[in-house]
């Protein structure tokens, strides 16, 4: 249930947003999606009180952008987009740990994908291994749901260490993985 108005018409500007982002044919179409999602974000008001549900939906939809701008080759663009959404899940996730933690995990794997991908190679390892601790946190207290999770961070973590050239680090992480 809407918890206001205004979340309610959030609701419809970000479902006809998900329309055109979760059409790759719509994306190419446009001339600027990063610009088109920043002005959208201008209309949608975020804060603390949106239920979660929303502020989730909100996330995925910028995920999906971040992936289909990188596809794009608008990677720069992906990983502005990625550092804001990280930005807001991370504030957050400091009001409400427990609503708001699984989804930092995903912002985070999502910002190193992106960083990795413009070349910050340094920056997306140290990214990667702040998702691996708070998964192994959340893999703790609920392995069934959690350890996949772990496993896929742990092995991407794998990845990051060799292309830093630490791969002693990164046959660790895989084995572990």
């Amino acid at each position: 249930m809407f918890n206001s108005v205004s979340e309610r018409a959030n609701t419809r500007e970000v479902d006809s947003l998900s329309d055109i982002i979760y059409d790759p044919y719509r994306v190419w179409e446009r001339e600027d999606p990063l610009s088109d999602f920043l002005q959208l974000l201008g209309k949608l008001d975020i804060s603390e009180k949106m239920s979660v549900s929303i502020v989730v939906r909100q996330c995925d939809i910028a995920n999906g952008l971040c992936t289909a701008m990188s596809v794009m080759q608008l990677r720069k663009q992906a990983l502005t987009l990625s550092v804001m959404w990280h930005n807001l899940i991370q504030r957050l996730s400091r009001t409400d740990p427990t609503a708001y933690e699984k989804h930092l995990t995903r912002s985070l794997s999502g910002l190193a994908y992106h960083q990795e991908k413009v070349g910050q190679r340094e920056d997306a390892l140290s990214t990667r291994w702040k998702s691996v601790a708070i998964y192994r946190k959340l893999a703790k207290s609920d392995p069934e749901s959690f350890n996949p999770d772990l496993a896929l961070q742990l092995y991407n973590l794998s990845v990051n260490f060799t292309d830093v050239g630490k791969r002693q680090d990164a046959l660790v992480a895989s084995e572990e993985a």
